[in-house]
């Protein structure tokens, strides 16, 4: 007595299948992730040309130290 038949279910029902994220839940995480992506991509580029406009700055100040001697 009080053991599932077979075939049968129990009281609690099948649940989510694990590693399985809900839906809304997923759509939700894939939105966060692509803001996230967006920001660090602007990041980048921002970066990027702040080490071209350093390398240039560099490249000016060797030639005004050149002359200079």
């Amino acid at each position: 007595m009080g053991e599932p038949v077979e075939g049968g279910s129990d009281a609690a029902g099948p649940g989510p299948v694990p590693g399985e994220i809900e839906r809304p839940a997923a759509e939700a995480e894939n939105e966060k992730l692509r803001r996230q992506v967006e920001r660090l991509e602007k990041e980048l580029a921002r970066n990027k040309a702040a080490l071209e406009v350093r390398g240039k700055a560099s490249t000016i100040l060797e030639v005004i130290s050149e002359g200079a001697d």
